[in-house]
């Protein structure tokens, strides 16, 4: 399973997704939500963009990039062939948004928030996005509230949603993933919570004795010919994983100084990255 989340705002789409992937019968495997994270948004071309959840996410998104050229309607109807998943599928066309689950096609309204995944974090990911969304806007709201969630603090308390946070939004050229920092806390205790109003939300945490290492991750987006690839580096560890624009289901792990390296190392396997300038402030 997993969480992702879209909605049309300002003639703009903004999609997020969480990078855990849940594998049956395998709890270690399961717990490895960063080695083995998996960018859940796929950018077909720039027009078009789909975000998966469910099983199996590894050969869903082989099955939609073979298919980057087919027209929209084909791949709806393609994935309303697809059981134990759920999609939704952006289009710059309108701009649109629709739903794909068990073989029902829903269109989804102009500013309404749309989820599919762990229904268990719904009502969590959408107080998150109207708390964040009457502060910042929507797009904002949409990309905070799975931060949250996603994340090891004090929202991310649903074992099936984990991992990075991963956003992808219109764009000058079309759908692009954000290129972004994040800062990981160590995973806290359960959080006692205390509202002091509509729009004020103050979460009173502990954290852990042991293991309590912060470390920070900087999410490249592709670039140039590659807008598909992913990249994902993490300064204290001096590595990164990197997903390409032609297989984006397979990462490959680059042993690299810092976040200009990792992008060099990508160029010279033809995925050109878009890198933020001084992204990471210390600790």
């Amino acid at each position: 399973m997993t969480l992702i989340a879209a909605v049309a705002h300002d003639s703009r789409i903004s999609i997020a997704a969480d990078t855990k992937v849940t594998y049956e019968d395998d709890a270690i495997a399961s717990a490895r939500v960063f080695d083995l994270a998996l960018p859940k948004i796929v950018l077909l071309r720039d027009e078009l963009a789909v975000a998966i959840s469910g099983a199996r996410p590894t050969e869903l998104i082989r099955q939609l990039v073979v298919r980057r050229d087919q027209e929209l309607g084909e791949i709806i109807e393609h994935l309303r062939g697809v059981e134990d998943a759920g999609f939704i599928v952006a289009s710059l066309g309108g701009p649109s948004i629709w739903t794909v689950s068990d073989g029902a096609v829903e269109r989804v309204a102009a500013g309404e928030l749309e989820l599919e995944g762990d229904d268990t974090a719904f009502d969590d990911f959408t107080m998150l996005f109207e708390d964040s969304r009457r502060a910042s806007g929507a797009g904002p709201g949409l990309y905070m509230a799975m931060d949250s969630l996603a994340g090891p603090g004090p929202w991310g308390r649903h074992p099936s949603v984990g991992g990075y946070s991963l956003v992808a939004a219109t764009s000058d050229d079309g759908f692009r993933f954000a290129s972004r920092p994040t800062t990981i806390a160590p995973r806290a205790e359960e959080p006692a919570r205390a509202s002091s109003g509509d729009s004020d939300l103050r979460v009173s945490i502990r954290l852990p004795a042991g293991n309590s290492s912060w470390y920070q991750s900087l999410v490249l987006g592709g670039r140039g010919r590659t807008p598909g690839a992913v990249g994902i580096f993490v300064l204290q560890a001096q590595a990164g994983r990197l997903f390409t624009h032609d297989r984006p289901y397979e990462g490959v792990t680059l042993s690299a100084s810092d976040a200009d390296d990792f992008a060099r190392l990508a160029r010279e396997r033809g995925q050109e990255l878009h890198l933020i300038q001084n992204p990471l402030p210390p600790l």
